[in-house]
């Protein structure tokens, strides 16, 4: 099997969008291989931005790592991460605090 990766040009946003932000994140698998996929979402003005990071185990301190990654990738974007929600029934759940 081939994949291709194409490039996608970056996407300026119109109008304002709430610097405060909700994170929703789950695990998903694909041929075999695990993933952390993450929306940013908000009640007013949502960034919808999809983020997903590739993950070698379900440990919690792999996940934590994987969703602090993309927090520090959204505050370095001047965003700010107010609250993270997960799928109760993943491995997610586990994670402390």
């Amino acid at each position: 099997m081939v994949y291709k990766h194409t490039g996608m040009d970056s996407v300026q946003p119109t109008g304002v969008i709430n610097k405060n932000q909700i994170l929703l994140a789950d695990l998903v698998h694909v041929m075999g291989k695990s993933f952390l996929l993450s929306l940013t979402t908000s009640t007013i003005d949502p960034l919808d931005l999809l983020i997903v990071a590739r993950v070698d185990d379900h440990k919690g301190s792999t996940l934590r790592g994987a969703i602090e990654d993309q927090i520090e990738l959204l505050k370095s974007r001047g965003f700010e991460v107010v609250e993270v929600i997960t799928d109760p029934q993943s491995s997610l759940i586990g994670i402390p605090e």
